[in-house]
């Protein structure tokens, strides 16, 4: 079934719920921000990201892929956003990934980004928890009803781990965002359209409040505050940017199959996962590790386990 071509209503249906790709509309980026944003790369960034995920599961490669290949799939749009040269078709390519480049896996693909962040800004927590509950399958409880959300310092003055650093200091915050923070300061070497960045945008002021005919291909935007995306993971490892992240979720493949059968479970039933899946993932997981945490062997898995043979 999985050969069929039907199969790819599936990946569609199934990519909307576990990575939120239904949300690819929610937010627009900021066209004074952000003016090269386009509905070609969106179009692109979604194909992409569902392509990765179908490549993934007919080649049965491992999901390490997921966060770490040696490959990238790329059209014309998706090159300039990247930064490839030697791509200049209008359908999907796989091509090498670039040694040392900060893309790589879903989790840095402009569609994710876009939908972990708005129109302006970018969160650490929105991302961190995003990676921490539909790549790893770590359980997050929502925060107290009495916890104000941070709100962006959209002027630069202050760094964004800064201000989180008031928001969850001292009681039960501090334990709880280190659970997804790191992943979180580790993408925002990312922009709200996904580009790689190592300095925020700012919008200038002056020039934006002129009439549109005097801002006319004017840049908006000029650079503000460095990215600080360095951090520690839950595990105690220690991290200096995306690309050593990238390595260290890499040697631990049980984590996203984890994630993944979770999210597989729970599209598969079509309820929260119960007493009985809780059960059951230990067991897919442990039986995946035998072929390196193959994709097509964990959803094959799924299939042959108590929670679907009792539903």
């Amino acid at each position: 079934l999985l050969n069929d071509p039907k199969s790819a209503r599936f990946v569609e249906d199934f990519l909307d719920q576990w990575l939120d790709l239904h949300a690819i509309d929610d937010t627009t980026p900021d066209n004074k921000l952000y003016p090269e944003y386009d509905d070609t790369l969106k179009f692109a960034s979604l194909r992409e990201t569902r392509a990765t995920f179908a490549k993934v599961l007919r080649e049965n490669r491992s999901v390490r892929d997921f966060v770490a290949p040696d490959w990238m799939l790329a059209d014309f749009r998706l090159a300039e956003h990247y930064g490839l040269s030697n791509v200049k078709s209008a359908s999907l390519k796989s091509v090498p990934a670039p040694h040392g480049s900060p893309y790589g896996g879903l989790w840095t693909q402009p569609a994710i980004l876009k939908v972990t962040a708005d129109g302006s800004s970018t969160s650490p927590v929105k991302r961190g928890v995003w990676i921490a509950r539909r790549l790893l399958g770590t359980h997050i409880s929502p925060p107290p009803p009495n916890i104000e959300p941070i709100n962006p310092d959209t002027s630069g003055a202050t760094t964004v781990r800064e201000q989180l650093a008031l928001h969850s200091a001292g009681g039960t915050c501090v334990s709880c965002h280190k659970k997804f923070d790191p992943y979180g300061f580790a993408l925002e070497s990312f922009d709200v359209m996904g580009q790689y960045r190592t300095k925020y945008r700012v919008l200038d002021e002056k020039l934006a409040a002129l009439p549109a005919n005097q801002r006319q291909d004017k840049q908006l935007w000029v650079d503000g505050l460095a990215v600080d995306c360095g951090g520690v993971t839950p595990e105690g490892d220690e991290f200096s940017d995306i690309i050593e992240l990238r390595k260290l979720l890499a040697e631990q493949p049980e984590k996203l199959a984890w994630g993944v059968i979770w999210h597989l479970t729970t599209y598969a039933t079509g309820e929260p996962s119960g007493p009985l899946d809780r059960r059951a993932i230990p067991q897919i997981v442990n039986s995946a590790k035998k072929d390196a945490y193959r994709q097509r062997s964990i959803t094959q898995g799924l299939v042959q386990t108590d929670p679907l043979g009792s539903r």
